[in-house]
């Protein structure tokens, strides 16, 4: 049976099927006639700011945008719409694993349960990224896992028996690579 695994981060979305991966970046350029996505979207932050949406992954809620396209209201549209066009050539129903950021909560993946049902995507599974990240260690334990992303870091504490169990996370928003890289270059 084939299927495709899909993760999301606030940087981008990397799908990766049988035969090759891609990737979308999670940029989004809004106007009244059309919606770009990935790197075709990065060149207009200059030109229209206002227009340019990079935080719609990280936000992933009905948090309302005021923008100049109609059929986009929040961030989740925008989420629906990038989803939408990464999984075009996919038949109908095809089967996804989902690798969510480890501060997905609750209502973060139920929302994206959603959208890929609205997709006609057949959800298999949703993995936690911090146990893709753990999973390639031999013993057990505690662990200590950092991620940093491009809009915030992310730390959380693992054990690893039977079974792999978070037992906290802390995460810090508007401290990702971003906020790094400006705070280096002042």
């Amino acid at each position: 049976m084939d299927f495709i695994v899909i993760e999301v981060n606030d940087f981008q979305l990397i799908v990766h099927d049988s035969h090759s991966s891609s990737e979308s970046r999670a940029y989004a350029y809004i106007t009244k006639d059309k919606l770009i996505f990935g790197e075709d979207a990065l060149p207009n932050i200059k030109l229209s700011p206002d227009d340019f949406y990079s935080h719609f992954w990280q936000r992933l809620c009905y948090e309302e945008i005021n923008c100049k396209n109609d059929s986009i209201r929040h961030f989740a549209d925008l989420a629906y719409q990038q989803l939408l066009k990464i999984t075009e050539k996919y038949d109908s129903n095809i089967p996804v694993v989902f690798i969510t950021p480890s501060y997905y909560k609750e209502q973060e993946l139920s929302l994206l349960l959603g959208l890929a049902q609205s997709c006609n995507l057949n959800t298999l599974a949703l993995v936690n990224q911090d146990v893709i990240n753990i999973e390639a260690v031999d013993y057990m334990g505690d662990y200590t896992i950092f991620q940093l992303g491009l809009h915030n870091c992310n730390l959380s504490n693992l054990t690893i028996s039977k079974t792999i169990k978070l037992n906290e996370q802390n995460i810090f928003h508007e401290l990702g690579f971003i906020e790094f890289v400006w705070y280096i270059s002042n």
